[in-house]
């Protein structure tokens, strides 16, 4: 019920446009309804032929059924993504630790985020103005209702920072006619316009201080006094913080990535030995994890040693998972930002996917120790789990039998030999989109065209650090954080590149500081 009714309605009331409680959980309900009411029509019709081919009793088994589809899905979904992961994290963290290499994709990919960034200001700046027109149709005596459903939007517009864009079309769609359909329409896109500046705001924050810090360890490794020092951040360190930077930086942290990368790698490979040897069953001498189990309860060991062995592999398959899932940028709108930055929607759908995910990785790992009746280890007793997953089995029906489960592990092989090998980015290139070539692909124009952009947003970026140490704030900056600022009921435009609460990025004293072009 958690997963498939209270998030998924958390949701869509909050994401809803309508002002009033009793309007948003309707609107919340009758979203939902849709979807399932689709999905019961469909499974009445394979309930009622389960029931009259196989002769099962219905009721038993439209529990059963429930159970099984909804283990099957987040099995099939589990196992691919963990393909993906076994092989990727690896790559990342090697990759990463090559900082030539990882300045090249910064600085490419730098022309796709100034992009989105501008498109996100611009759709803002444009619903600003057009809730500035629907306030000249609107009648305060008249039309009480819609006047105090117009000042929520503008009340809305005042906790964050329109940008007035050059790109942004004059012409903007008039609005003839003001309803409260209209308003709760406005209501909802401007609510996805200002997560969206949000959201942008804090990926080109992110690049720009991994690129810069990147600049400043190339600049490090050139000085002959060992010491780190950083653009951003001049303020005056010991020599002994300097030199332990510095040996952090250029040394410790890539030989730590590439050390952890290599455990990342043997990882990946026991488990993808691990599901292979699902398929052989219960007998099979190759059970990595259920021996290793086995041999330490017959040792009446209660160490530590057992405790990494079941703790271990779980926790890695948990971060091939959820780290894929936001590596591919399926659910990118629904990213998580720290301090406190994220929205409730982006909580609610992590929520749902660790919901919906959860019940497939615990039957994956099950599998794994041998656990469930299909291939159960005779040597160890029954687990609640185990018994549940049993009572679940619909034999004679080949998709929601324990033995799609057993052969299921197999789609992890074919998604970590494909991923290996970018066979799903190569096709994806080949259709034009660009947004996942490879390192050996990158266009050298809109590099150095990342190179320019990066150079002219530094002094802008570089005095959002300047503002954000002279207000005492560890917050990310004001350019993308949702704020509350004192000015009346009206949209705030700013021409210039940011505005910190008055304070323009001009008023900031930054003579005495230097800024040193990017290096390769």
């Amino acid at each position: 019920a958690l997963g498939w009714i209270f998030i998924p309605i958390s949701q869509s009331y909050v994401e809803s446009g309508h002002f009033t409680v009793l309007r948003r959980l309707i609107s919340a309900v009758i979203e939902n309804i849709v979807v399932y009411g689709i999905g019961g029509i469909l499974f009445v019709i394979l309930l009622i032929w389960i029931t009259a081919s196989h002769k099962y009793d219905s009721t038993s088994t439209s529990v059963a059924i429930l159970m099984c589809l909804n283990n099957a899905f987040s099995l099939i979904f589990v196992l691919l993504l963990m393909g993906y992961g076994v092989v990727e994290i690896p790559r990342s963290l090697w990759v990463h630790s090559d900082f030539a290499n990882r300045l090249k994709f910064l600085q490419f990919r730098s022309c796709h985020f100034h992009e989105k960034r501008e498109d996100a200001r611009t759709t803002l700046a444009t619903l600003s103005k057009q809730i500035q027109m629907c306030g000249s149709l609107i009648n305060p005596v008249t039309e009480p209702n819609l006047s105090r459903f117009h000042d929520i939007l503008l009340r809305t517009l005042e906790t964050v920072t329109v940008h007035s864009d050059l790109r942004m079309n004059d012409e903007i769609e008039p609005v003839t006619s003001v309803s409260e359909k209209a308003l709760a329409s406005l209501n909802k896109k401007l609510k996805r316009a200002i997560v969206n500046q949000h959201r942008w705001e804090c990926f080109w924050d992110r690049l720009m201080s991994e690129v810069y810090l990147i600049d400043d360890i190339n600049k490090s490794r050139q000085d002959e006094s060992r010491t780190f020092q950083s653009t951003l951040h001049p303020a005056k360190r010991s020599q002994i913080i300097a030199r332990l930077q510095y040996h952090w930086f250029v040394w410790v942290r890539p030989l730590l990535m590439r050390t952890t990368s290599i455990i990342c790698i043997g990882l990946g490979c026991l488990i993808i030995f691990a599901e292979f040897t699902i398929l052989l069953g219960a007998s099979s001498g190759g059970r990595l994890f259920a021996n290793a189990i086995y041999h330490e309860q017959v040792a009446g060991h209660n160490s530590l040693a057992f405790q990494i062995i079941v703790f271990l592999p779980l926790f890695y398959m948990t971060v091939c998972v959820f780290q894929t899932i936001f590596d591919i940028r399926m659910f990118q709108f629904y990213q998580m930002f720290d301090p406190r930055q994220t929205d409730a929607a982006s909580l609610l759908m992590n929520a749902y996917l660790i919901v919906r995910f959860a019940p497939g990785m615990c039957l994956n790992f099950m599998l794994l120790l041998h656990e469930t009746s299909i291939n159960k280890d005779e040597r160890q007793p029954p687990t609640a789990f185990s018994s549940m997953i049993a009572a679940m089995d619909l034999g004679p029906i080949p998709s929601l039998s324990l033995a799609f489960t057993v052969t299921a592990p197999v789609l992890m092989l074919i998604s970590a030999i494909a991923f290996f090998f970018h066979i799903p980015r190569r096709c994806i290139v080949l259709l034009g989109i660009t947004r996942f070539e490879s390192e050996a692909t990158f266009d050298p124009s809109l590099i150095s065209e990342g190179k320019e952009l990066i150079e002219r947003e530094r002094p802008f970026f570089y005095r959002k650090i300047v503002h954000r140490k002279s207000s005492g704030s560890n917050a990310p900056s004001d350019s993308h954080k949702v704020r509350v600022l004192p000015i009346g009921k009206k949209a705030i435009f700013s021409s210039a590149p940011d505005t910190y609460e008055g304070m323009s990025v001009s008023d900031v004293d930054t003579s005495d500081t230097e800024i040193k072009p990017l290096q390769n």
